[in-house]
């Protein structure tokens, strides 16, 4: 399921990538630097909305599928119509919060001109995203039932209809409010989706409040509570980046900022939303008792991360700045130090990827909580500190040095011990493999150098054909007989699921 579920995305990635990279120097230009800055912005705060659920989401995916691996169906209600319940409590937070800012408005915004705007943007998406908090409840299932299928198509379908409206609007002489009516229309769809299939696909499943449990509170903020201090560390980590350099460099720096940290955000998308699928898979073996799976999935889906990350991490250092240059133009080659800055540390911490999906799959993630919150805070003054010396390459740097101590000496160190793997046997593990997917791509790189330059064609041709080469090295050199035949039926599996008979002739 883990590996069709991945195959599924990076199946429609390439469309969601191509809209992505058309869209943005759309907007960039249409709005103005100044102005996509104020987006950025709004988009920061939008996360640190989403956060306020505690983790609660994360924990009913969690227990959602460790009652599914048990069969139990009537903890599943309950689990279920209590995060409802207190979701529904959270939208009304929200809604407040959202009002309140709202109509404080003049005390942080001082140009007059941008007030009404501004006040306008915290309203539609303030109650945009209160509308969505219930209806979390109902994404965990259908994460928990390893529907990736319905929830992928969903999460496209909303991409798509997101980008269709701004082009639309764009086009009919709208501005930065257009877009927050995009976001605002596209997300009541996900919605309803959402909810309307979580019922489908769970037979059984009910809305009552009579399933509601005092007790399954605390379960589900115990859990929870850990993952909202993960999710707190990734605002340090990542989100704040726009907020110091727009207060110390300006509003004009966070555009080109934005840049690279689009890219490198479509990477960890692209990375978190394939292996992250593991996680539901490890809470219903951990729901069956299986800790033996739990194990050989784990290394299986470490090595797939492992040679995903590096190739994709890779192609960024190696042929983002010409892109950049082609994508947006000669006036951004500042967004490229950014981007060779934060690739090396971000992928490194990608190749950890399955680990952190196991902890919480676990229920072990109280150790992940606080090694990242630590690297945040860490992050947040190296940035404060570099930022007024080397401005957004300061901020960068910021953020690249912690990220490299934290992933690769303390995480590996403490998931070997909950797994009672061997700790050298995993390094070995680890750097075996980069080493074969390095010299999967270095020597054609070589090759390829002297013909590179900012054309999309050059670009293109140049990493399928590293992406070629590559396969072909990590198939020979990385996997062995039987994982090659394994993965190999999961593709066939794969095929079938999205065209029904047209890999029935694959052998």
């Amino acid at each position: 399921m883990v590996i069709q579920g991945a195959f599924i995305k990076m199946v429609k990635m390439p469309v969601g990538i191509a809209v992505s990279f058309f869209m943005t120097p759309f907007i960039l230009h249409h709005l103005g630097d100044r102005m996509y800055g104020l987006w950025i912005l709004a988009g920061v705060f939008m996360t640190y909305g989403g956060y306020l659920d505690l983790g609660i989401a994360s924990a009913v995916g969690r227990f959602v599928a460790r009652a599914l691996g048990r069969q139990d169906l009537k903890d599943v209600n309950e689990v279920v119509n209590t995060a409802f319940v207190v979701f529904l409590l959270l939208g009304g937070v929200v809604l407040g919060i959202t009002i309140a800012l709202a109509s404080t408005v003049d005390l942080f915004v001082p140009s007059p001109e941008e007030r009404g705007v501004v006040r306008l943007l915290i309203l539609l998406l303030g109650l945009n995203l209160a509308i969505g908090f219930p209806t979390r409840a109902f994404g965990g299932v259908i994460g928990a039932t390893l529907r990736f299928t319905i929830s992928e198509g969903i999460y496209f379908l909303e991409f798509l209809l997101r980008n269709l409206l701004i082009l639309v609007l764009f086009s009919l002489g709208y501005g930065i409010i257009a877009l927050a009516t995009t976001v605002f229309i596209s997300s009541l769809l996900s919605y309803t989706l959402f909810t309307i299939f979580a019922f489908r696909v769970l037979e059984g499943l009910r809305l009552d409040i009579k399933d509601f449990r005092r007790e399954r509170v605390r379960e589900l903020l115990s859990y929870g509570i850990f993952t909202f201090l993960y999710k707190v560390s990734e605002i340090l980590i990542f989100r704040l980046d726009a907020l110091v350099i727009s207060s110390f460099v300006g509003l004009v720096a966070v555009a080109h900022y934005s840049i690279a940290s689009t890219i490198v955000s479509i990477f960890i998308y692209l990375m978190v939303n394939t292996v992250g699928l593991i996680r539901n898979v490890l809470s219903q073996d951990e729901g069956k008792g299986d800790r033996e799976g739990i194990k050989r999935k784990f290394k299986m889906t470490t090595k797939i991360s492992l040679y995903m990350a590096l190739f994709i991490g890779a192609m960024l250092i190696l042929y983002g700045c010409p892109f950049i240059l082609r994508w947006i133009g000669e006036g951004y080659t500042d967004s490229c130090r950014i981007l060779t800055i934060l690739v090396p540390p971000v992928t490194l911490w990608l190749i950890q990827m399955p680990s952190n999906a196991l902890l919480f799959a676990i229920g072990r993630h109280r150790f992940l909580a606080g090694i990242q919150l630590m690297e945040g805070l860490f992050n947040l003054l190296l940035s404060l500190i570099l930022v007024r010396y080397y401005g957004i390459v300061g901020v960068a740097l910021g953020t690249a040095i912690p990220m490299v101590v934290g992933r690769m000496l303390a995480q590996p160190l403490y998931v070997c011990r909950v797994l009672e793997m061997n700790t050298m046997g995993y390094y070995s593990l680890i750097v075996r493999n980069i080493v074969i997917g390095i010299f999967g791509i270095i020597p054609v790189y070589l090759v390829l150098y002297p013909h590179l330059k900012p054309d999309y064609l050059v670009i293109g041709g140049s990493i399928a054909l590293q992406g070629m080469v590559y396969l072909g090295t990590i198939l020979l050199l990385g996997f062995n007989p039987e994982e090659r035949g394994y993965l190999g039926w999961q593709l066939k599996a794969s095929l079938q699921r999205l065209v029904p008979g047209v890999a029935g002739g694959i052998r």
